[in-house]
């Protein structure tokens, strides 16, 4: 962690791929290696994977799908697997190698762990509301900071005179670990309002002496939200004469100039767009592929003039020229525009017959530009597209991509689930029903079977629909639990009956969890558990969530449960924990666990680590985090708005950096 940002395995107990943990800043389920880029593979994925090994079964280092054979300049550097050194980014090595088998990134565990926020909302959770994704300006990342307050939480006040202050402080330290949380932590937790009293500072870190802390600072001001930031952006964005001098840099370097650019998005800064629109379009700067992609996303993110950025990411992903990873996002930024208003964007729905699935259905296009257009027609057509959907299916049972199909039945589940009226759409209903209760029972594919389930609940959760369309769902992924022996794929149906609150399965899965040994599946079940409010099982969770010799992976989703549950006894072990860790894995997952337990009675002794200066950077580092997530305005984490409806499988350096960032 040292000298980078601090991150911590944010999918908690995705599958549990090697039995040494190498941590690096946290985040999502990055893949079967981050040594190297995705896209490396060769064959598909007809092979049923049977009964992946245990934790101590890594698989091969690269996943085996097809695809491209990776960016023709730049894209996700080679580097060390090893721990945390001076001037090094760690890498997730405890998430690395696979389980055995012959799955790697197209594993349901990747797209669950990008996507898991919405379903999971636990700060709604925490005040005891109905978790409700329905509306599509839920993740546009400016949502009001009232939403995210609850009684447990610290109220505003309590976090602008005694946290803010301890953040700023903490802010003019030296030490890396220390100023990057610190930097975060002022941008999730302050509010517009009050974004004025802070810029000035942010500002000031902006020339640090670390990178990471320069990194930091430029993301922070996105966060924070405040149109008080957008011209200090543009100059770091643009590498401006003025950039430099912040910076104290000969020139702005390239991830401070992509967070900028992302940061510009999570504004909105709508004065911004003609700048995006020029770095991306700019050939002298191909080799810039952190810029250009975060500018691309960043689009997507802008509330106006939406015709005209519809029609300049068409001209993307037809530009040949174009890094395939940075192509790739063209399509997400199409797709997440229809998600800036409830109303949805006109503008790029309008495209959606004519050049999006033609595009799709050509079989020239790179496999990363239509995975990304699965997950961009998910996103714009209504079961009223009825080509959407045949293309859709069409996909499914026919490419020769395997990530394109999975992407492809969650699209499906979603265009499902958005369906206001579906009384009036019986017909278009009636197939995607089958079609889900197929993929999940039959699959031509194996691999198909836990995307079957997960979309299968993912649908089936729309609450216009019949009773007892719910019903057969939750009996039907039921019956797959009990009759796989695959641990992986029990997950999936775990979390799917989870998200169905099929209490009637409670029992099921309480014993498998006792019974087995396989500590992701007992992660995914613990969340299924708490998603339902099987309140009686927290007392045996909260044991289990300090005990030695667990994987921190593990101990986030028995905290990740908990808090679902709106259980907080388990706040005073974790903080005495958090005091007594010695390792990056122990400090982490325990600042992780208290920030998502969010109870304002962890503020204190929270505050007192940040606070003493005698303790080791790893842990004040992480206090502030923990703090930050307690504290966070919003009602999902930060980088849910990257992170939902991404594609994972073309992830550039500065991309998979936010999504990993706690």
């Amino acid at each position: 962690m040292s000298k980078a940002w601090l991150k911590t395995s944010l999918s908690a107990a995705i599958a549990l791929l090697t039995c040494t943990p190498v941590w690096a800043h946290g985040g999502n389920y990055k893949g079967p290696t981050d040594t190297v880029p995705p896209n490396l593979g060769g064959g598909g994925d007809t092979t049923p994977p049977g009964n992946p090994g245990g934790p101590g079964t890594p698989g091969p280092g690269a996943p085996t799908t097809g695809g491209q054979k990776g960016p023709a300049t730049g894209g996700v550097p080679t580097g060390p697997t090893g721990g945390a050194g001076a001037g090094m980014r760690p890498s997730t090595g405890g998430m690395g190698a696979r389980r055995g088998g012959g799955e790697g990134f197209e594993r349901w565990e990747f797209w669950w762990e990008h996507n898991k926020d919405p379903f999971l909302d636990l700060k709604e959770r925490m005040k005891g509301g109905t978790v409700s994704s329905g509306s599509a300006g839920f993740l546009t990342g400016r949502a009001k900071a009232v939403d995210a307050v609850s009684a447990n939480r610290p109220s505003a006040s309590e976090v602008k005179d005694n946290l803010v202050p301890a953040f700023i402080e903490a802010l003019g330290e030296t030490h890396p670990d220390i100023v990057d949380s610190a930097a975060l932590a002022i941008g999730r937790s302050v509010r517009e309002g009050d974004a004025p009293a802070v810029m000035e500072t942010l500002v000031k870190a902006l020339g640090h002496k670390e990178k990471t802390a320069r990194e930091a600072a430029t993301l922070a001001m996105g966060v924070l939200g405040s149109v008080d930031a957008v011209e200090t952006l543009r100059e770091l964005l643009n590498d401006s004469s003025k950039g430099k001098q912040l910076t104290g840099q000969s020139s702005v370097e390239d991830m401070v100039r992509g967070f900028a650019a992302a940061s510009l998005g999570m504004i909105g800064a709508s004065g911004a767009i003609d700048d995006l629109k020029k770095i991306i379009s700019d050939e002298t700067l191909a080799s810039k592929l952190d810029v250009k992609a975060l500018s691309i996303l960043a689009l997507g993110m802008m509330k106006e003039r939406h015709e005209e950025i519809t029609t300049f990411l068409l001209g993307v992903m037809d530009d040949r020229s174009l890094n395939i990873y940075v192509r790739a996002q063209a399509p997400i930024a199409l797709g997440r525009l229809n998600r800036q208003s409830d109303a949805g964007s006109p503008a790029a729905r309008q495209v959606l017959g004519p050049k999006v699935l033609p595009l799709f259905q050509d079989d020239k296009a790179d496999n990363d530009l239509r995975r990304s257009l699965a997950i961009c027609i998910g996103m714009l057509a209504t079961v009223e597209d009825a080509e959407a959907i045949e293309a859709l299916t069409n996909a499914v049972a026919k490419g020769s991509d395997d990530q394109t199909r999975h992407y492809s039945i969650m699209a499906l589940a979603q265009i499902g689930a958005r369906d206001a009226e579906p009384s009036k759409h019986e017909d278009a209903h009636t197939k995607l029903r089958e079609f889900f209760l197929r993929e999940l029972t039959q699959p031509k594919k194996i691999t198909h079977q836990p995307f079957g389930a997960l979309g299968l609940a993912v649908y089936a959760r729309n609450e216009k629909l019949p009773a007892e369309v719910k019903t057969n769902a939750q009996t039907k992924i039921l019956e797959a639990f009990n009759q796989t022996s695959n641990p992986s794929y029990q997950g999936a149906m775990a979390i799917g009956l989870g998200l169905l609150e099929c209490k009637v399965a409670a029992e099921d899965l309480w014993k498998k969890f006792e019974d087995s040994n396989d500590q992701p599946l007992k992660g995914y079940i613990a969340i299924s558990l708490g998603l339902m409010r099987q309140n009686g099982k927290a007392e045996t969770l909260r044991k289990l969530i300090t005990t030695k010799g667990f994987e921190p992976k593990f101990r986030l989703q028995l905290a990740r449960s908990l808090g679902l549950m709106g259980d907080t006894q388990a706040v005073q072990t974790l903080i005495e924990y958090l005091q007594n860790s010695e390792t990056l894995a122990e400090s982490s997952s325990a600042a992780q666990a208290l920030g998502l337990i969010g109870d304002r009675s962890a503020v204190e002794p929270l505050l007192s680590i940040l606070k003493n200066k005698s303790k080791q950077p790893l842990q004040r580092g992480f206090a502030a985090v923990a703090l930050g997530i307690i504290a966070e305005k919003t009602q999902l984490p930060w980088n849910a708005v990257f992170s939902v409806n991404s594609n994972y499988r073309a992830k550039v350096n500065a991309l998979s950096e936010i999504l990993d960032i706690l």
